[in-house]
């Protein structure tokens, strides 16, 4: 305080306090008139009768309820201590009050007391000093009920948001992320502009811009919006005398008033706050005083991400002044705030100096950080600045974790819940293809944490099997890169106009219909080197090599014109006449992969029918290019997924078409052990590498090592010279195996007799005799009901850890043993199907046998 450090609780407490009541307190000074004169120069969209009309519609029942179900559970609940998880457990009870609280708050314009207050926490950002209240993230702890009413409301905006937001705004909009405005960036970097001048991007850094919006701006603009008197007066509703307090350490300051803000933390805020900035965005557009950069037809002025800018100016003399001079203007009426010091201007043209143009309050700037990305005009500095800080801080952290007492699942988790996202993001947002030293330097790193430094027990390829098909699911990096690079292959498969890089993209391919035929030709025939189009093509042409498919892919979207993979067709000339007879791609020219007969051909605005020479022209370059009368058409399962699929968890399926070109690393498991289970077949293995029945990871860990015999034997001891003897110590048998000491052993066997009479008269399942069933679980066609089958899965997966655990010993396991683990389970076991929200269902499979154990 007044510069002294403070370190009570109290007074720390006290000082964020009058930090935020001073932030969240109102700065306007203009009146009501002066605020419509300001918008009314803004052309501002109004939202259609129709879509007013269903935003306005009565809050009903249902949408209560989905609210309710969509909250996250597990999250800090707000000051009246009520979390979502007891919202969400008993919505059928609280739904209809709710609904009805909500219907008589419509009624008289007001809510009750507890929607509006909130507890304010506090988290620090990363490499801000500490000691700063502004170097805290505030999140407001609102109560769950008041978030339920947001997020209705929040559905709703949801809905009809994009009739009103123009797609330069992608931060929390329906299907728009930071990978359109990070490719956007790098295609303008290294674009060759139409216009001449001294191109520039300016980045605008906006202080505290959630916490300064004003209200009487915001409600204003709704109504400019047209969003409708109901709607308004809801969002008003939420916004009317709100209070806070901050709470430091478990330490409450006093209660305080907000007028000014929108609250982080609460559903409906970041569309709130996207509608409150795209007036700035709109007068960027429109203003006859700003020019962008051109490509083509195509004119770039502004790209937001929430309240992250971006501008593309021809020059930073006129147009920034311009530029300038909206923003202060707009950030007197909105409350937005420019932090100068911290805004920048990165010139494109490498040979600019900021002495030639006026001085301005931003800074000039050879590399900037724009939505976590290090931006440099050279491609070779991308992974320098990117990818290598990330792995030489894996390095410095693995090595600092490599005592831990992990398991190799919790290593690998580890590695999946630290890095993969961090290098996930790089990869999908890399203008250049990855090298594969880097990953061989990567995989390094990983492969001596995973071992302790220690040599591997089993490969690499083990362990990158998705856990559905019995691996580890440990990060295949090449693959995740590939993914996240061919998922902009969608761009061209299926473009969207409302993507701003679609027709950019298209603009550096000629054309919107040469963009979509990319994938289909040679890298020569695209007329463009542009690393946005090379580097997602690239990914693709390793894909089809993955899938050992060479090219021409014999898609009907196949183009055959200007296409070098058919030089049959390219000796048809004039080709550009084609398209007017419907002809562009195979498919058009073809029924189930035959040539269409002539009379099926016919000119598009004439109907006229092709002429025979034409034809026939037509037919022999067919012949000779197919060498067949009918093409097979190849529709792959990676096309129909970027043609069909939504961008959400495109990534995630690509990567596991990528997985499956891969030969399974469990057929030498398979076929040992079909040597000594022959009824064994490939249909069982699916079922056999399940381990969604497990609660703890380390079981899972255990039936890994169980179908891949991990597990050193006496006949694999002797062979390694470790044992003197290859016998059974429990039975004396010579070479005894895997499956021996599993299985055949005659004291095992007993056991596992033993086992399942206990089983039997307890739960009155089935006495099942075969070790398909008792090593594997194999139960599908035995036990299909859901319950009993879970149940019967998990006590004999314990009977094998019981033999585990006796694995060398020279006595054999016993009921007790086993009775013992899970003793030892279920509460465990009873404890996760309560974090999981359905504690019903541990009485379902555990009731009967809880029951006879009492």
């Amino acid at each position: 305080m007044n510069g002294d450090i403070v370190t009570k609780a109290a007074h720390i407490t006290n000082i964020f306090a009058q930090y935020y009541q001073q932030l969240y307190t109102t700065k306007a000074d203009y009146t009501p008139l002066q605020l419509s004169n300001y918008l009314d120069t803004i052309p501002i969209p109004r939202l259609s009768p129709l879509l007013r009309a269903q935003l306005n519609n009565p809050i009903t029942l249902e949408e209560v309820q989905e609210a309710i179900t969509s909250l996250q559970p597990n999250k800090t609940p707000g000051p009246d201590g009520l979390p979502a998880d007891w919202y969400k457990a008993s919505t059928e009870l609280i739904s209809p009050w709710l609904h009805k609280t909500l219907l008589d708050a419509t009624e008289k314009n007001k809510l009750p007391r507890s929607f509006n207050t909130a507890l304010i926490v506090v988290i620090p950002k990363e490499g801000k000093d500490p000691l700063e209240c502004g170097s805290y993230r505030p999140i407001s702890l609102l109560n769950v009920d008041a978030k339920i009413f947001a997020k209705i409301l929040s559905n709703r905006l949801k809905s009809v948001i994009k009739e009103l937001i123009e797609p330069d705004q992608t931060g929390f909009m329906p299907n728009r992320s930071t990978n359109i405005n990070i490719r956007r960036l790098f295609t303008n970097i290294h674009a060759n502009h139409a216009n001449k001048g001294s191109h520039t991007i300016v980045s605008l850094d906006a202080a505290k811009a959630f916490d300064s919006v004003e209200w009487p701006y915001l409600l204003k603009l709704l109504e400019r919006f047209g969003l409708g008197v109901q709607f308004i007066k809801w969002v008003g509703m939420l916004y009317e005398a709100p209070t806070a307090r901050v709470n430091v350490n478990r330490c409450l300051s006093p209660e305080f008033s907000l007028s000014r803000g929108t609250r982080q933390g609460c559903p409906l805020s970041p569309l709130i706050f996207a509608l409150a900035i795209e007036p700035l965005a709109i007068l960027v557009r429109h203003s006859p005083g700003i020019t962008g950069l051109k490509l083509g037809a195509v004119e770039e002025r502004i790209s937001l991400y929430a309240d992250d800018v971006l501008l593309y100016l021809d020059s930073p003399g006129a147009s920034l002044q311009t530029v300038l001079s909206i923003v202060i203007h707009f950030g007197y009426f909105s409350g937005l705030k420019i932090n100068w010091d911290k805004s920048s201007i990165f010139p494109i043209d490498p040979n600019m100096d900021s002495s030639m143009f006026p001085p301005t309050p931003l800074q000039w700037v050879d590399a900037f950080k724009y939505l976590g990305i290090q931006v440099r005009r050279e491609l070779s500095d991308f992974i320098p600045n990117n990818l290598e800080p990330i792995l030489k801080t894996m390095k410095e952290k693995l090595l600092i974790w490599a005592n831990l007492p992990l398991s190799i699942w919790g290593r690998i988790n580890l590695l999946k819940m630290i890095f993969l996202p961090k290098f996930l993001y790089i990869f999908h947002n890399s203008p250049i293809f990855i090298s594969p030293k880097f990953f061989t330097s990567l995989d390094k790193t990983q492969t001596a944490f995973l071992w302790a430094n220690k040599p591997p027990r089993f490969s690499r390829a083990k362990l990158r099997a998705p856990t559905t098909e019995g691996g580890l699911g440990l990060p295949h990096w090449q693959f995740y890169s590939l993914a996240a690079q061919a998922y902009y292959v969608q761009w061209w498969f299926s473009p969207d106009l409302t993507n701003p890089n679609v027709p950019l993209q298209a603009t550096l391919a000629s054309s919107m219909e040469s963009l979509k035929y990319i994938p289909f030709r040679k890298l020569s025939d695209i007329h463009t080197n542009h690393p946005v189009i090379v580097t997602p093509y690239k990914a693709w042409q390793k894909i089809l090599h993955l899938y050992k498919l060479k090219p021409p892919i014999l898609s009907p979207g196949l183009p055959l014109w200007g296409n070098s993979y058919l030089p049959n067709f390219q000796q048809i000339a004039p080709y550009r006449v084609w398209p007017h007879w419907g002809i562009r791609t195979l498919g058009d020219v073809t029924n189930a992969g035959a040539l269409l007969p002539r009379d099926q051909i016919r000119h598009t605005d004439t109907g006229e029918l092709l002429p025979w020479f034409s034809y026939l022209q037509l037919q022999q370059a067919f012949r000779h290019q197919f060498q067949r009368t009918i093409v097979p058409f190849v529709l792959t399962k990676l096309e129909t997924t970027l043609r069909n699929s939504s961008s959400k968890k495109l990534i995630t399926t690509l990567y596991s078409l990528l997985l499956s070109t891969l030969q399974s690393p469990f057929l030498t498991a398979q076929k040992v052990w079909h040597q000594d289970i022959p009824e064994l077949d490939r249909e069982d293995w699916e079922e056999a590498t399940d381990r969604a029945y497990l609660i703890s990871t380390r079981d899972k860990l255990i039936q890994f090592k169980i179908i891949h015999r991990l597990h050193l034997t006496p006949l694999r001891l002797y062979r390694m010279g470790i044992r003197n003897s290859s016998h059974c110590p429990k039975c004396g048998a010579p070479e005894a195996n895997y499956f021996h000491l599993m299985w055949s052993c005659p004291q095992i066997h007993q056991f596992w007799n033993q086992i399942l009479d206990h089983i039997q008269n307890t739960t009155s399942l089935p006495k099942i005799t075969n070790p398909k069933v008792c090593l594997f679980g194999i139960v599908d066609d035995i036990i299909p009901q859901s319950a009993p089958h879970i149940l019967y899965r998990t006590l004999l997966f314990y009977a094998r850890k019981s033999i585990l655990l006796q694995w060398m010993a020279q006595s054999p396991p016993t009921i007790a043993s086993w009775l013992n683990l899970l003793k030892a389970l279920l509460p465990l076991i009873q404890l996760t199907y309560i974090a999981r929200g359905c504690p019903q269902k541990y009485d379902k499979v555990w009731g009967k046998w809880v029951e006879a154990m009492e």
